[in-house]
């Protein structure tokens, strides 16, 4: 049953960092304007007023939506790969590798949306998310192993 739920989650990850990045440029810089927003980190005014500075926290918010969305989705990608095979370094090698071919994939798709670009530097913070994540899972996971290294059982409730 688990297995199906990380599953489910790794699809709704890579579909909805697909659907960001289909969105045209005047979007996404709405999407980041209410991110801005809503964190308090400048009013409406204030991002009209002061254009430039906008633009910076702008750029910062969506790197680390880059980061953090990534990050996720190398997580349960690692999840839904361990839970299928039981194979942690597997899962943590094929989970990276499967993290960075989508980044590359995603920023490919991105250049063929008005107004957007293809940025290496974003396939290098995705995939700097993706591993951090997957070595932070696996190395809770791998601890936990030498713990008790024959009961799964006893750490996944199966």
């Amino acid at each position: 049953m688990r297995k199906w739920l990380y599953l489910c989650i790794t699809i709704m990850l890579f579909s909805g960092i697909f659907w960001f990045s289909s969105k045209d440029a005047d979007t996404s810089t709405a999407q980041s304007d209410e991110v801005i927003i809503k964190l308090r980190l400048m009013t409406e005014e204030e991002i009209i007023k002061h254009p430039e500075k906008a633009s910076d926290i702008r750029h910062i918010v969506r790197k680390a939506a880059h980061f953090t969305f990534y990050m996720l989705l190398g997580v349960f990608t690692f999840l839904t790969i361990y839970e299928f095979t039981n194979a942690l370094e597997f899962s943590l090698l094929s989970g990276q590798i499967m993290t960075m071919i989508f980044a590359g994939i995603d920023e490919y798709h991105q250049s063929f949306v008005p107004g957007r670009s293809m940025e290496l530097t974003d396939v290098l913070i995705d995939s700097t998310g993706a591993l951090l994540g997957i070595m932070m899972l696996f190395l809770f996971l791998k601890s936990k192993r030498k713990r008790k290294p024959f009961d799964r059982v006893y750490y996944f409730g199966r």
